[in-house]
C-alpha cells in the first residue's frame, strides 16, 4: 500500500527530474562550456522537491569520508546547494508562480526566497523567470520522470520512541531522495543571507559537524539503489540495499535503506 496525502494537488507537467541547462543572460555574456558550469539538479514530486547545486570543484572531492578530506576540500563543499522542501504555487492572470520553501537546507537562512514565473515553451523543457531579478533558467526534464499521483511517495524517519528523527526518504518511480540532515544547530542569532563558507571562516572547528549533512539521489533497479548525486561525497557513486514494506494499516512502513531499517511513517504533504 501507498500512501500519497497530495494526490487530489498532483501535477504530472511539473513532475521530474529536471536538469539547469542554462541561466540567462549570464550563459550568454560568459563561458558556455558546459564542463565549467554547475551541476544544478531538481527532483520535483507533487508538493515536494530536492534541489542539488554543485560547482565543478565540489564534484571533484574525492568520495570519502569527511575526516579524509584535506582542508582546501572541506573549503569547496562549502560552496554547494542542497535543500529539500515544499513546493507552492500561485495562479496570477499572467501566469503562474512557483515557490520553493526548503524545509532542510544545507546553507544558512537566505535573505531571499527562490520563486520564479514558469513558462513551458515544451513539454519536457521549463523556462523559470525569476522574481527577484531579470535571470531566466533554462531546465529540460530526464525522459521517463513525468510521474503520476500513484507513483510518488514521501516518509519521515522515527526514532525508537516513535518520533520524528528528521530523516526523510521521497520516492518517485524508481528514484529516490534521502535526506539526513546535520544534527548541529545554526548558532543563535545568525544573520540571514550569511553562507555556510563563512560560518566556517569564522569557526573553522565546527567543520566536519556542519558538513555532516546528507541528501542523496539514486536510481534503484529492484532492491539496488545507485546514488548519482549527493551532498555527503563518501555517498556519491555508491549503492544502498532498500526495500519498503508498509504495514497493512498504510500508517507506516519498515524501511531498509543501506545498514539501517525501521518503522517510517507518511509525511504530510502541507506544511507545518
Amino acid at each position: 500500500m501507498r500512501m500519497n496525502p497530495a494526490s487530489s494537488s498532483f501535477r504530472s507537467d511539473l513532475a521530474g527530474v529536471w536538469r539547469r541547462l542554462q541561466v540567462l543572460p549570464d550563459d550568454e555574456a560568459g563561458s558556455t562550456v558546459s564542463a565549467q558550469r554547475p551541476t544544478v539538479v531538481r527532483l520535483q514530486a507533487g508538493p515536494w522537491f530536492a534541489q542539488w547545486m554543485q560547482e565543478p570543484a565540489e564534484r571533484g572531492v574525492p568520495a570519502v569520508p569527511l575526516c579524509d578530506l584535506a582542508p582546501m576540500q572541506l573549503a569547496a563543499l562549502t560552496e554547494q546547494q542542497a535543500c529539500w522542501g515544499v513546493c507552492h504555487l500561485d495562479a496570477h492572470p499572467e501566469g503562474e508562480v512557483a515557490h520553493w520553501l526548503p524545509r532542510v537546507d544545507f546553507q544558512p537562512p537566505s535573505l531571499q526566497s527562490d520563486a520564479g514565473w514558469l513558462l513551458f515553451d515544451q513539454p519536457e523543457r521549463c523556462i523559470e523567470i525569476d522574481t527577484h531579478s531579470d535571470r531566466s533558467q533554462v531546465w529540460v526534464r530526464e525522459p521517463g520522470t513525468a510521474w503520476q499521483a500513484d507513483e510518488v511517495w514521501c516518509l519521515q524517519g522515527l526514532d525508537a520512541d516513535g518520533h520524528d528523527d528528521g530523516r526523510v526518504l521521497l520516492g518517485a518511480g524508481p528514484w529516490r531522495v534521502y535526506l539526513r540532515p546535520r544534527r548541529g544547530r545554526w548558532p543563535r542569532g545568525l544573520q540571514p543571507g550569511l553562507t555556510l563558507h563563512d560560518l566556517l571562516l569564522h569557526q573553522p572547528d565546527d567543520a566536519l559537524s556542519w558538513l555532516d549533512h546528507e541528501l542523496s539521489l539514486g536510481r534503484c533497479e529492484g532492491t539496488r539503489c545507485d546514488i548519482v548525486l549527493s551532498s555527503l561525497p563518501a555517498s556519491r557513486g555508491g549503492q544502498r540495499h532498500t526495500t519498503i514494506a508498509w504495514h497493512d494499516d498504510g500508517q507506516r512502513a519498515w524501511v531498509r535503506w543501506g545498514d539501517d531499517e525501521g518503522w517510517w511513517r507518511p509525511l504530510p504533504a502541507s506544511p507545518p
